[in-house]
């Protein structure tokens, strides 16, 4: 029996998360729409409680917009011309899975 190594373990908790992950999102659909159905938007299970909860998305005036772009320029040019001080700076691992051949 070999030791993995702590990459090649790595490597294979991510796969099985992405894989959960998968999972938990086609039951994440499958709950809301029985529980539409149900029109329902609160279940109180042994596990917990399910909410059906809203996330609103904006959509900003042009005006809005471009003030939006001018702030990010101003940041940009700030950030490249020492103005602007890094406040923080932590360190972390970034995987990158190699892309499976497709046949």
């Amino acid at each position: 029996m070999t030791t993995k190594t702590p990459v090649e373990q790595y490597a294979e908790l991510t796969a099985q998360i992405k894989a959960l992950e998968d999972q938990k999102t086609a039951l994440n659909a499958t709950i809301v729409m029985e529980m539409n159905s149900e029109g329902t938007t609160n279940q109180d299970t042994a596990f917990g409680t399910f909410l059906v909860a809203w996330r609103k998305s904006w959509k900003y005036s042009t005006d809005t917009e471009m003030l939006e772009v001018e702030l990010k320029e101003a940041q940009k040019r700030e950030q490249n011309n020492g103005k602007a001080v890094i406040d923080k700076q932590s360190q972390y691992l970034r995987y990158l899975p190699l892309k499976e051949a497709k046949v």
